[in-house]
């Protein structure tokens, strides 16, 4: 199944050095897990699918390579009616038509060795769990159904929530490391929170100006590591985990672009973001 969004093609101009944001620390023992996993050339999930809240670990065999992570695992819930074969034979390269067979609700980049663990809400579905990055014919992808669960989980109570939405971000411009930071795409389009590091205050206000301008090669001068918050996910999704990033100061960035080709950077959907 072919990667739904190129991050890398959109972002190649300012990957410096990949930084783990997704959380690796403690497991929520009042939430069901999922164990996702692509080991071999094969992605398998373990555990049993349930409505409601739900922790997802991520693994995978896949080391980085040339300053990309490994695997971009995603998880993405099929609109009624339509079948996995349906999704893998209509979908676009480019993910242009995703909303036509179902919708993003996690995306997750990893490389060997580690695990990132993100909480999400799923809905009884069809889900087909994919490595975005591989062709069809790979068949780096399986299908889990979401059963209805009488007594759904709740997300825990996230310390910070960051959302999304045209053109812009809101909410904290600071946040701890290890703290539960809540992600919320609450717009009508994909977007991404994509991190990149800078020295200080001054240059992350440098480099939002020139994102905004398009001048992303300029930009990646003052670039020090990119790490994400959360990757391209569709309208509605709901992901949290605990930041991992390091601390110092940071430029959130959405990346995706809009029907006529512009990112969003540009149209002002860039902010500072602080970790201590």
């Amino acid at each position: 199944m072919k990667r739904l969004i190129t991050l890398g093609v959109a972002t190649a101009a300012l990957v410096v050095v990949a930084v783990a944001s997704a959380a690796t620390g403690h497991r929520s023992a009042s939430l069901p897990v999922l164990q996702i996993a692509e080991t071999n050339g094969t992605v398998t999930v373990s555990g049993t699918p349930q409505s409601g809240a739900t922790e997802l670990d991520f693994t995978t065999d896949l080391p980085a390579k040339n300053g990309n992570t490994g695997a971009t695992i995603g998880v993405i819930r099929l609109k009624n009616g339509v079948t996995p074969e349906q999704f893998e034979a209509g979908i676009k390269p480019d993910g242009s038509n995703l909303a036509q067979f179902g919708s993003l609700e996690t995306t997750a980049d990893l490389s060997k060795g580690q695990t990132l663990k993100i909480q999400t809400i799923l809905k009884p579905a069809q889900y087909v769990v994919a490595d975005l990055n591989a062709p069809p014919s790979s068949n780096r992808h399986t299908v889990i159904q979401v059963a209805q669960n009488p007594t759904p989980a709740a997300l825990p109570k996230a310390a910070a929530t960051v959302r999304m939405k045209e053109y812009k971000f809101t909410g904290p411009s600071t946040v701890k490391r290890g703290e539960l930071v809540r992600t919320v795409n609450a717009g009508k389009q994909q977007h991404m929170a994509i991190t990149l590091k800078v020295k200080n205050r001054k240059q992350a206000k440098l480099v939002e100006s020139l994102l905004r301008k398009g001048k992303d090669k300029k930009a990646q001068k003052l670039i020090r590591g990119v790490g994400d918050l959360m990757d391209d996910v569709s309208p509605g999704a709901i992901n949290q985990s605990q930041v991992a990033l390091p601390k110092g100061v940071w430029v959130l960035g959405c990346f995706m672009t809009n029907s006529k080709g512009v990112e969003h950077t540009r149209l002002g959907m860039e902010r500072t973001l602080i970790v201590k």
